[in-house]
């Protein structure tokens, strides 16, 4: 289990370190980090929409005592529409998946394809 989270943890700050040199590459010379947040309305990319809601799942599962499949739910974003697909342990992770997609900036609508894994 130290092993999981150890590599949980690489994973969350491979994606935010990519986060923040991506935003570092979009923004005009000139502007500093919160100017550039603070002046950006632009909606978020589906690519940074996945790795958001991903990111939060993974981040319950290692975090938190919330029971999460992190693992086994791929996450798929088309125009802000987040796709759930894959399976879980359980009707509460599925909810659970579901409701934290919905709390993702940007998302405008979750369908989830999750099926309960059969033991």
């Amino acid at each position: 289990m130290k092993m999981f989270s150890k590599l949980c943890l690489m994973f969350l700050s491979v994606v935010i370190i990519g986060c923040a040199h991506q935003q570092a590459q979009n923004q005009p010379n000139n502007m500093s980090n919160s100017q550039a947040m603070k002046s950006s309305k632009a909606p978020l990319s589906d690519a940074a929409i996945t790795t958001k809601v991903k990111s939060q799942f993974i981040s319950d599962d290692v975090f938190t005592n919330k029971d999460v499949a992190s693992m086994s739910i791929h996450v798929e974003t088309v125009n802000g529409v987040v796709y759930l697909t894959g399976t879980a342990n359980n009707r509460a992770q599925i909810r659970h998946a579901i409701a934290t997609a919905k709390k993702v900036e940007g998302v405008k609508r979750v369908v989830s394809k999750v099926r309960v894994q059969r033991s």
